[in-house]
């Protein structure tokens, strides 16, 4: 307790009573170990209540794995209201992010099929702009980049 109170700058009076509190609502179990430590674990309840705040959570909901996205690139031209409207009236279209620099858009389509997100990928590209075409591969909140980041250098370091 007197570590994590040191690393948030209060004390360990404090965040023991946090503990309990999580406790009493379930969130957390506590158990003694072997040598009579206080061990705490994150119960089920928890689990769903840390997912709630947890950003990449909802991301993940809105933009699920292989979801088909369309960027669309701006070529020194803008983007028309024309394209945006047939955009909008394809009918898997789940949901458009506007974006500010050189990718001016973001569409997300609801179905796996190739078929609509290659048609509007055309019809972006007849309108002058520049298609990028992919699916949703995988969603990270700041530690589970981290972690990634550090696989990705440990097996980069093990090739060389």
């Amino acid at each position: 307790m007197y570590a994590i109170a040191r690393a948030i700058g209060t004390t360990d009076g404090a965040v023991k009573s946090a503990f309990e509190s999580m406790c009493a609502d379930g969130l957390l179990k506590a158990k003694r170990d072997a040598n009579g430590n206080q061990i705490y674990a994150i119960t089920p309840k928890g689990k769903r209540r840390l997912d709630e705040t947890d950003g990449a959570v909802l991301a993940r909901q809105a933009l699920p794995n292989d979801a088909r996205v369309l960027l669309v690139v701006d070529e020194g031209r803008s983007i028309s209201a024309d394209l945006l409207a047939e955009l909008a009236a394809e009918p898997t279209l789940a949901w458009s992010l506007r974006l500010d620099g050189i990718v001016r858009w973001m569409a997300v389509f609801e179905s796996d099929d190739a078929v609509p997100v290659d048609r509007a990928a055309a019809r972006v590209e007849a309108a002058g702009a520049r298609p990028i075409v992919g699916r949703a591969d995988a969603i990270y909140n700041a530690s589970e980049l981290l972690t990634y980041a550090t696989n990705v250098a440990t097996r980069r370091a093990l090739r060389a």
